[in-house]
This record gives structure tokens, sequence and C-alpha cells, in this order.
């Protein structure tokens, strides 16, 4: 309480201070920007005349301050000692100037005189906050950091009750001083716990930014050790679980969302929260027990939205090659009959409807059943346009996949004109164009594809990008474009799940075509069909043929990212590490490199004795 009062004076005086400043500057606006031009240009004898002008005229403190640091660059430094002392016997609550006139001694190398002065501004410290942040402020700005500290352990005595810990935390963080910084929050939030989301900001800067590894293992163990002591103080809890979330370690973050959960009876919010988050990164078991749990342990609604969380997981690891058994392909089948069965056609079940649609058509060669699906789907009155889309981009997939090539423009074409300005229409018109890249129309596809590269959604757009380099980087007179024809035609074929032929093409273009620039992009799309059915020996070849023979081209990380996550799941932890440290180091501007960096970690085992 004591904090949000004091933080809401600080901010009615900004706020005072702002609108004097604006006013100033409505006032002398050329005059005030003159003169900091001057200053920034480094024509002090100018600044330090137009800032005296100026202060005289206003008595504004940012001008004095502006005035004294002209004068001391000048080294004039008799005139400042005299202006300062003015200013002291004209301001004498202003403990402060006490600080300019001990700097003024400092930069004359005379450091006894401006230790006795800056000593004694310690001795003065008033119960005062805002003239505290003040004197702090004034060492701050002259890098004085420890006068800074000094000065809030100080007030600390002087004033119960006030314990300084976000300022505190500011003066260790210039001084590097990491370990007494996350000290501090972690004082703050135990004292108030509002002020959790505050502390969470404060950290996220250094989280991203601190390129040390040993803050984050300073910053867990220290949270590691409050969560062990306070065990009824779950705000801690809370923290450590927002760090895993930020370092990606799902499994961890897990834990801590079910220990929340039983402490606060949240009706499994974070821990179906933490599934989802999960799934999305393709942290498969992690999802998988976040929703199993959530099932047993929560009420009617949290329990449909982890049963839906469920089955979409088992939906996830079909389409990336984790499940490939056909009865258990069958059981996953009947488990979303079953779903809909209970919970009816509805906005609510179009997800599940859909995914259905897809394990029909690509999984179980009952394309038919799929589009009958889809169509009633799509029947459901009133349905959302964002859920219309989803439906007819399945539809229209199925269609490519029975070839009605055209039926499926026609579809995509109809999404695209209803959502031009969303991901949908965005969607819908990449994957026109991918059919016009399918079928030969190269600039067109290309053409459609560039524009696509501004799209908001970054998948969509990296998609359009990546496609759109294939095309330029392999689309040559009509004599020698012939390789990039067989390649759209296998991509065809993959669409068509017709995996044989598709392969067949591959195989024809390594055998005639093994010097042409698109052999890169041969290797690394079989790699990606053998990845997407498990077949890891055969994909490992391919991928290292990229590394070693294309280690300058642009599927490079790609292909260490993809070997990575081979290596991991293999349990070759060693080598997954190298081909992790392998982009970070080499590829920077790649879009692997801050999933390199989490698991990285993970591997490394940074993160040791998670509750």
């Amino acid at each position: 309480m004591h904090y949000a009062m004091n933080l809401k004076i600080f901010v009615l005086t900004l706020l005072w201070m702002c609108v004097l400043m604006v006013n100033l500057h409505a006032q002398e606006p050329s005059e005030t920007q003159l003169a900091m031009a001057y200053y920034n240009e480094g024509k002090y004898e100018q600044s330090a005349d137009l800032f005296k002008k100026l202060y005289d005229k206003a008595q504004a403190k940012f001008y004095f301050d502006y005035y004294l640091k002209s004068l001391l660059k000048l080294e004039q430094f008799d005139l400042a000692e005299k202006e300062v002392k003015k200013e002291i016997r004209n301001n004498k609550s202003d403990i402060s100037l006490l600080v300019d006139l001990g700097y003024i001694f400092q930069m004359q190398n005379n450091f006894d005189k401006a230790k006795e002065l800056y000593n004694s501004v310690l001795q003065k410290i008033p119960a005062d906050r805002n003239m505290i942040s003040r004197i702090a402020n004034a060492f701050m700005s002259k890098q004085e950091y420890e006068y800074a500290e000094q000065t809030y352990l100080a007030a600390r005595n002087k004033m119960l009750g006030q314990k300084f810990h976000y300022e505190l935390a500011n003066v260790y963080a210039a001084q590097r001083n990491y370990e007494m910084m996350i000290e501090e929050y972690m004082e703050q939030i135990y004292e108030v716990p509002s002020d959790l989301p505050n502390i969470k900001n404060s950290l996220q800067y250094y989280i991203v930014n601190i390129a040390d590894q040993d803050f984050k293992v300073l910053f867990h163990n220290s949270l590691l050790k409050r969560v062990q002591k306070f065990l009824n103080h779950p705000v801690y809890n809370d923290l450590l679980l927002w760090f895993y979330i930020q370092e990606k370690n799902y499994a961890a973050a897990l834990i801590q969302a079910k220990a929340l959960d039983k402490r606060l009876s949240e009706n499994s919010r974070r821990v179906i929260e933490i599934g989802n988050m999960a799934l999305e990164n393709k942290d498969f078991d992690v999802a998988e027990k976040a929703f199993s749990y959530a099932i047993e342990n929560s009420e009617r609604s949290n329990n449909q939205n982890a049963r839906l969380g469920l089955l979409n997981t088992f939906y996830q690891k079909l389409v990336n090659g984790l499940i490939r058994d056909e009865a258990q392909i069958q059981q996953l089948e009947k488990q979303y009959l079953d779903a809909i069965n209970e919970f009816g056609l509805s906005n609510i079940t179009i997800q599940i409807i859909r995914d259905l649609a897809h394990i029909e058509a690509f999984f179980l060669d009952k394309p038919n059943e799929g589009i009958d699906l889809l169509n009633k789907a799509l029947a459901i009155k009133n349905l959302p346009f964002e859920l219309m889309a989803i439906c007819k981009l399945e539809l229209g997939d199925i269609q490519l996949l029975t070839g009605d090539v055209w039926e499926a423009v026609l579809t995509y074409g109809q999404v695209e004109k209803a959502n031009s300005e969303n991901p949908y229409g965005h969607e819908a018109k990449y994957r026109k164009a991918r059919i016009a890249f399918y079928t030969g129309k190269f600039e067109w596809a290309k053409a459609q594809l560039d524009v696509l590269k501004a799209s908001t959604s970054k998948l969509i757009a990296n998609d359009a990008t990546e496609l759109s380099l294939l095309i330029s980087d392999n689309l040559n007179e009509d004599s020698v474009s012939m390789p990039l024809k067989i390649f759209a035609r296998a991509e065809m074929y993959f669409a068509q799940n017709n995996d044989s032929l598709a392969l067949l093409s591959l195989d024809s273009l390594t055998k005639f075509y093994f010097s042409h620039l698109i052999i890169d992009d041969v290797y690394y799309r079989r790699a990606k069909y053998f990845y997407s059915k498990s077949l890891y020996d055969k994909a490992l070849p391919e991928l290292l043929k990229i590394t070693q023979e294309y280690a300058w081209g642009i599927l490079a990380d790609n292909a260490w990212f993809m070997l990575a996550q081979i290596y991991e799941r293999n349990g070759k932890t060693d080598l997954a590490l190298e081909a992790y440290l392998e982009i970070i180091q080499n590829y920077a501007d790649s879009i692997f490199v801050q999933e390199a960096r989490a698991r990285l970690r993970l591997l490394r085992g940074d993160y040791k004795n998670e509750l």
C-alpha cells in the first residue's frame, strides 16, 4: 500500500514535471532546442550561455543541470563551484546540490573533498521520499552507484516501512550486481504479492537481454530456494512457472502449474494453459500429461477443454509422424467420433471436426467421409467466418488430394475473397499460389508469394519467402527450368499422398541434374518426408549432405535444426547440443536461434533440481 501511494505521488510529480517542461518549451521552443543542439554538438560555451539565460528566466532545474554540465565540459570549475554554492544558499533543503558540489571537486581530482561532501549527504538523509530519490538520482547520474546504494539503505533505516526495493534493484542492476538485484525483487513480491506483474516486466528485460547464462541460473536458483523456504507463499511458484515458460521448459512449468492448481484450487486453468503452450511448441509428452491431469482434476467447462486439447495432442503427434500404427489411427478416429457425438456439431467442436476430416482423408483413405463431415460443419447456422475458413481450407486440401485441382483453387478463392485482410485469406492465397507452383505457373505463383512476404502471420510470411526463393533461384531459361518443374510435380504428388511417385521424381533430379542448384532443396525435401514418417536413419544422410556440401545455402540452418531434433529424439544429447550450438554460433539470423537456445539450456541441464 505504501508503495502504491508512493508510486502515485511519483507519477503525479512526473506528470507535473512533464507539463512544466511542455510549458517551458512552449514559451521558448527555439531557445531550448538551440541550447540542446549546442550541447550535443560540443559547443559548450554557447550552450552554457543559453542555458544560464533560460534558467534565470524560468528557474527550472533542467536548465541549471545542463548549465552546470556545460561549465564542467569547459573545465570552468571555479564558476561551476560558485554557481552551485549560490544554489545551495538559495535552496538549503535541496541536499542533492551537495552531490553536484562534490562532483565538481572530484572532476578536479580533489577526491578527499568530494568524499567528504558525499559522506555529509549520507549523514543528512531526510525522511522525505522525494528528496531521497533526488539525492540517489544525483549520485546515479555521476555513476556513483555505491553512494546511491548507501542513500537508499540509510533511508531504509530512517523511514521505517519504506524498503526501497525497486530503487535498490535499479542501483544493483547498474552495478551489474544481479544477485542483489534479484534479492530486492524477491523481497518486494514477498511483501507486496500484487506487484508480481511489475516484477515480471522488469525481469523480462534481463532474461532476454543479458547474454551471460549465469544470470538465468542465478535467478533460477534464488527462486528455487524461496519456493522451498516459503511453502505457503505461492507467489514464488507463480514466478518460477513464468520463468520456465520464458525458457520453454514446459516439463518444469507443468510441475509448478500442478502445485499451484492444488494449492489454489484453480480448476486446472494454468495446467491447461501449459498444455496448450507445450502443444504449440511440439512438446507432445508434456501436453499429453497436462491435459490428462486436467481431465482427472477439473470440472465441466475445463474438463471439456482438456479433452479437446488431448485429442489435438494425439492429432499433432499423428501429423508429425509419431503415430504410425494403423490400429492406433483407427482408435484415434473412434475417439474423435465419440467426442463429436457427445459434444455435437457446434462452434466449439469445429476444430476437432476439421481434424477428423483430415485423418479420414489423409491417413485412412476415406476422403469422401472427410468431405461429408466438413460439409455438415459448414451447414452449422451462423458459423463465424474464421471457423468457416478453417473448414474450407481443409476442404480445398482434400479436393487437391483427390485430384480436383481446380475445385481446390475455387474453394481457396472463396476463402481468400471472404478474408482478404486477415491471416485466413493470406493462407488461402498462399495455397492458391502453391497450386500454381505445382502446375508450373511459376511467375504467377512468385508474384503472389512476394505479396505474402508482408503477411502479418509470421508462419505464412516465412513459407511464402521460402517458396518464392526456391522459384527465383531455379527459374531460368525454358531449357533449364525442367528441374524446377520436376520438383514442383513431386510436391504435387506429396500433397496428393502419392509418396512413391514424389520420391521417384526427386530421385530423378539427383540422377540427371546432380549439379543443379535445386539439389539442396531435393535433399531437404526428402529429409522432411523421412522425418515426418519417423524414418530418422534415412533423413540423417540427406541432412548431413546439406550441412557439409551446402553450408552456405539458405537451407543449412533448417538442416541443422532438424538434425538436432533427430539426435534429441534418439537420445544422442551430445550431438544434439553440437547441432543447436552450430545454429547459435553460425546462423545468427536464423528463425531457429531462439528455439535452439532454449533446447540447448534444457539439454545442458542448466536448471536442475526443479521441484
